[in-house]
């Protein structure tokens, strides 16, 4: 089949980090997964398949596409593709080492850029609320999603703006550059330094090299219901013995503490479920009292937005579906007459002020 020969063999694959030193485009995940890799661990399911190596080369055309446009609009650019050089951060007994997209210079302004091709549903997470400057083109000002679960992008960036490197250049910013693969829409968010954020994610990682010299595993990171470790190709090793427990209950009086976080966290997400909830109405209703796309008060504007919705578009239903498929469990015909395609109407806020 022709489309074997185009996934053909994957040669993806991550080696355990070098003896002392933690990758940067690692540090928002889980030492203990990297601890597994480290000391050559067999995966329970392939970390990477044809299909997910297909995915990043398509990504690389993306962001070679983006990189086009920038060299025809003045910009110098280095340590880019076969030219990329690897940087480092020292601090204390830690090293971290990395390989950032690109520098670049306009203006006598050095840069980096950090490129991200995703999907449309990926992508309009992060543009959820940011200023839509023209058509399909977004300006994301609320770093807070850079940090957001499941997949920061924050740390990664932090390390490469505190790196020996960009210190040498005298970069004071980076520039996150996100294009949608499905629509070709642009987002831009420029990250300043962040040294507490810094500081917190050198200290995570903190003594890993003595657990691995010890030959023992850092303590688990994420809960096992995370996508982290959902995503995890050392899930099961990871947590199997949760299923081996015996039918018993006992009283841990030490987690009195994590108790009332959960009670709290709980409650916490009660309130803000409730004032989300009461000021999307509030909005949504002037927008039909008024007969308008767009709203503002005291800085806060909200757009209406056509959109239409289709089913089953995670990766991972998809990936259900394609193996029923391929078990001959159902047709490709019924899956698709089992889709949903349906009209809707986004409201996204945007907030120009962060009180």
């Amino acid at each position: 089949m022709i489309v074997e020969d185009l996934y053909g063999e994957t040669v993806f694959s991550r080696d355990p980090m070098a003896q002392g030193i933690v990758r940067m485009s690692l540090v928002e995940g889980c030492p203990r997964r990297e601890g597994y890799t480290t000391l050559g661990y067999p995966v329970d399911t392939p970390a990477f398949t044809p299909r997910r190596r297909a995915a990043a080369d398509d990504g690389t055309l993306h962001e070679r596409d983006l990189v086009d446009r920038l060299l025809t609009r003045g910009f110098k650019i280095w340590n880019y593709a076969e030219d990329q050089a690897v940087v480092y951060l020292r601090s204390d007994s830690n090293r971290f080492m990395g390989h950032p997209d690109l520098f670049m210079e306009r203006d006598n302004v050095i840069r980096g850029l950090e490129i991200k091709g995703y999907r449309d549903e990926v992508f309009n997470k992060y543009v959820s609320g940011a200023t839509e400057v023209d058509d399909g083109i977004f300006i994301i000002t609320d770093l807070e999603k850079l940090r957001t679960r499941p997949f920061p992008l924050m740390g990664q960036i932090q390390m490469y703006l505190n790196s020996e490197t960009s210190v040498n250049y005298g970069v004071e910013e980076w520039v996150l550059l996100m294009k949608n693969k499905n629509t070709a829409a642009l987002a831009e968010c420029v990250v300043p330094k962040d040294p507490e954020y810094l500081q917190n994610l050198i200290h995570k990682w903190r003594g890993f090299w003595g657990y691995m010299r010890g030959q023992t595993l850092p303590d688990r990171f994420f809960s096992s219901d995370s996508m982290e470790c959902d995503y995890c190709p050392y899930f099961i090793t990871c947590w199997n013995k949760l299923k081996k427990v015996k039918d018993e209950t006992v009283e841990v009086p030490s987690l009195f503490k994590a108790a009332e976080w959960r009670r709290r966290g709980m409650e916490y997400k009660r309130q803000s479920e409730a004032l989300l909830q009461g000021a999307r109405l509030e909005f949504e209703k002037q927008h039909l009292i008024h007969e308008v796309n767009r709203i503002t008060c005291d800085g806060m504007s909200t757009k209406l937005t056509e959109r239409d919705r289709h089913g089953f578009s995670t990766e991972m239903v998809e990936g259900m579906f394609a193996r029923l498929v391929k078990e001959g469990k159902v047709t490709k015909k019924e899956v698709d007459e089992a889709r949903t395609v349906s009209d809707w109407v986004e409201l996204r806020f945007t907030d120009r002020r962060k009180d």
